[in-house]
């Protein structure tokens, strides 16, 4: 089979084939990789094909076929072996969970496309467009990727993803090097993939509680049994592997988490019952797995108020407003896109530390190169307030 300009696309089924395959794109410098899968009703994504493209030809991975993945994660933690991927954190999140690592050295192009300015969350096919003035059709997002055999038209749509990836990435790389941004953008791709990795972290698990809305409304008491519910239904949700909201809503889990702090009796199914925002399925099923989460307290560090999102009080908020002018002036002086140099949430997270006496908080995601570009004039803008206060 070939594409529509001859470009060979090759299915690969065997274990043989495929260790053969990994063994020749060791010695090459790179190699553009994607992944279609299916994420309906579980919590972890269920492979349905890989695609490899080496420049010469796509190839098509039938994960349902192979056993020995060895050689290909071989391939995937080789550090002279750089994997160009587009939008690369769901194909990130599955190469984890699926062969428990994540590319060595990783080439996200529509990150690469947000370092020059040409856009944030650029898509596939418009960078490709944009930079190699190729029209790639859009027709199987909703394929069926677990179905065999898979129709030509998937198979063609497949390969296409990874049919002009080794160009984008020649033409990317080469202004990265040209505008001085390489350096910065290998940071952060290397960022993206340990965030890949730690998301499955017990770590990560015990601060799924920040991400509530609403949360800095709880008190102390509340907000702990919160983080344990959260600590449950990550585990809960893995173990079963089905969706969180399967397992138990955010919403149903604030309110659990409020009404036990109030209630000074034992813990029961029977007093969980008069929640009426609460799924009565779940008081029945998952009450008493409920109520031993709340009350053990295993290994986690207690809540830190300071990640919660709480709303900003008015000088705050003002000084927001400059620091968001602050990163959208330094990003148009730099040529990049400004929700890529810092987000909203970031800042607000940085400001947080500020209010709570511990001066700008440079978190994981606003530490190396963001810092580097944005300290000097955010610690001033910071100094500035507190001159006026």
């Amino acid at each position: 089979m070939t594409d529509a300009d001859g470009m060979p696309i090759h299915y690969v089924d065997t274990d043989q084939e495929l260790a053969n395959l990994c063994a020749e794109w060791r010695r090459l410098p790179t190699l553009a990789l994607d992944t279609e899968f299916i994420r309906t009703n579980t919590f972890y994504a269920r492979l349905g094909l890989i695609q490899v493209g080496d420049g010469r030809a796509c190839y098509l991975i039938d994960p349902l076929a192979i056993e020995d993945w060895d050689p290909f994660k071989a391939l995937l933690q080789d550090d002279t072996v750089e994997i160009v991927l587009h939008s690369a954190s769901e194909d990130l999140n599955l190469l984890f969970t699926s062969f428990g690592c994540t590319p060595a050295r990783m080439f996200d192009t529509q990150v690469a496309a947000g370092f020059l300015g040409l856009g944030f969350s650029l898509s596939y096919q418009a960078l490709v467009a944009d930079v190699l003035q190729i029209e790639v059709a859009k027709g199987e997002t909703r394929s069926d990727w677990l179905q065999r055999p898979l129709t030509d038209s998937q198979l063609l749509y497949a390969a296409l993803d990874v049919r002009y990836l080794p160009a984008l990435r020649d033409l990317l790389h080469a202004r990265l090097v040209d505008e001085g941004k390489l350096d910065w953008f290998e940071e952060e791709c290397a960022l993206r993939c340990s965030e890949a990795a730690a998301f499955e972290s017990l770590e990560s698990w015990a601060r799924q509680y920040t991400a509530f809305v609403n949360a800095w409304r709880l008190n102390d008491r509340a907000l702990a049994y919160l983080q344990r519910l959260c600590f449950w239904r990550e585990r809960e949700a893995r173990r079963r592997d089905r969706p969180k909201s399967w397992i138990a809503k955010d919403n149903e889990l604030q309110a659990i988490a409020q009404f036990c702090a109030q209630v000074e009796a034992p813990l029961d199914n029977a007093s969980l019952k008069q929640l009426s925002e609460v799924n009565q399925k779940l008081i029945r099923y998952r009450g008493g797995a409920m109520i031993a989460a709340m009350e053990n307290e295993e290994d986690l560090s207690p809540p830190d108020r300071g990640h919660l999102p709480s709303p900003l009080e008015p000088h705050q908020r003002r000084l927001l407003k400059q620091c968001q002018k602050s990163v959208q002036a330094r990003a148009e002086t730099l040529g990049m896109a400004p929700e890529l140099l810092a987000t909203k949430r970031q800042l607000v997270d940085l400001l947080l530390g500020v209010e709570q006496g511990e001066g700008p908080r440079w978190n994981k995601q606003l530490a190396g190169w963001r810092r580097q570009l944005l300290e000097a004039e955010l610690s001033a803008l910071v100094a500035d307030r507190r001159g006026d206060e």
